[in-house]
């Protein structure tokens, strides 16, 4: 795994701050509304230049929401959302059409998200001849070039994402990412619907991407083997809210939260002996109605009286060197050896 890059502590790319994405339930025939389902609810991230930053957790606890607010795709509830020290909530209209070149995604189902009437040509060029940054005499050049800067053959440009294998699929999808020149990608479960071996392809080739461009990505997925592979910084989430963040090794070598842990002891690891399973019990509360105080307590092993009334805050470990590190559990400081 590369090395984290060095940054000055407030040399942030992204920075979200007490970011809430809550969707309104309506009900009777006025549609008014009775409750929120909390899909994100109270996170804070940082992301700096040029470092991958993984989004982990299970399905439905809102790393893809999150993802999809931070692209203007989600409406935010409240919060705020600082990309390249602008305030993304008060950009409209133009303001925000200049900054979203800067700023792109590639989603989990590459099949889905291209335009099945449109060429390899018109998909990878389409963004920079709206954002005028070439000429329309420029984009079979300009085509060719980002499809060899992906690994593909640059005589594919009259053909159609049909004619195409999901992990050619998805270097076009990647390609029409880097054709706007980004600083940050949200890559949302970019490898999941692929086979390992292609999964291993992208994988790389984002790392190099990377290398060579500078890009950042917030890297959601449900596969922490994937995540080690690719980040520097590890984020997990449960039911809207971040259980544990902090350098990747660190989480997964010495998980402080019982939640990490669980997520951990799922991997098989080849040739090495399998981690304790640590079962939670029942099934993932409603994030329309979530438990009071910490929302795992429920299903936790490790679980408190006062559990079940305080909702823990993402705090530094005790006697943990690692900066930046920091977990949402009342017993951060004494489970440590149990978990692993």
């Amino acid at each position: 795994m590369t090395e984290t890059p060095k940054h000055k502590a407030d040399d942030h790319l992204l920075a979200i701050d007490r970011l809430r994405v809550w969707f309104p339930i309506r009900r009777g025939i006025f549609s008014r509304v009775s409750g929120y389902v909390r899909a994100v609810d109270d996170v804070s991230l940082r992301i700096t230049p040029g470092e991958t930053l993984g989004l982990v957790g299970e399905s439905g606890c809102g790393k893809t929401t999150l993802g999809r607010a931070l692209v203007g795709l989600e409406p935010v509830h409240t919060g705020r959302i600082r990309f390249e020290d602008r305030d993304m909530a008060g950009l409209h209209g133009r303001e925000r059409r200049r900054l979203s070149p800067r700023l792109q995604m590639i989603f989990q189902d590459p099949a889905a998200s291209l335009n099945p009437r449109m060429t390899v040509r018109d998909i990878v060029t389409e963004g920079l001849l709206a954002h005028d940054m070439i000429k329309r005499r420029e984009s079979d050049s300009e085509a060719r070039r980002l499809l060899a800067e992906v690994g593909l053959d640059k005589n594919i440009l009259n053909r159609y994402p049909h004619e195409f294998s999901g992990g050619q699929r998805q270097r076009i999808c990647i390609a029409r990412a880097l054709s706007m020149r980004p600083r940050l990608i949200v890559c949302d479960e970019a490898v999941s619907a692929l086979d390992v071996s292609v999964q291993a392809q992208v994988l790389n080739l984002l790392m190099d991407l990377r290398e060579r461009h500078g890009q950042a990505y917030l890297f959601i997925s449900h596969d922490l083997s994937v995540v080690r592979h690719i980040a520097q910084r590890v984020a997990i989430m449960y039911m809207g809210r971040l259980a544990e963040y902090g350098p990747v090794d660190t989480v997964m070598n010495r998980p402080r939260h019982p939640y990490t842990s669980m997520l951990l002891s799922s991997i098989l690891v080849p040739l090495q002996p399998r981690r304790e399973r640590i079962v939670p019990a029942g099934d993932v509360p409603s994030p329309a109605a979530p438990p009071a105080g910490c929302r795992f307590h429920p299903r936790c092993p490790f679980a408190l009286p006062d559990c079940r009334r305080i909702e823990p805050e993402p705090e530094p470990v005790a006697g943990d060197p690692t900066a930046g590190r920091r977990c949402a559990c009342l017993r951060r400081n004494e489970l440590a050896d149990d978990l692993i």
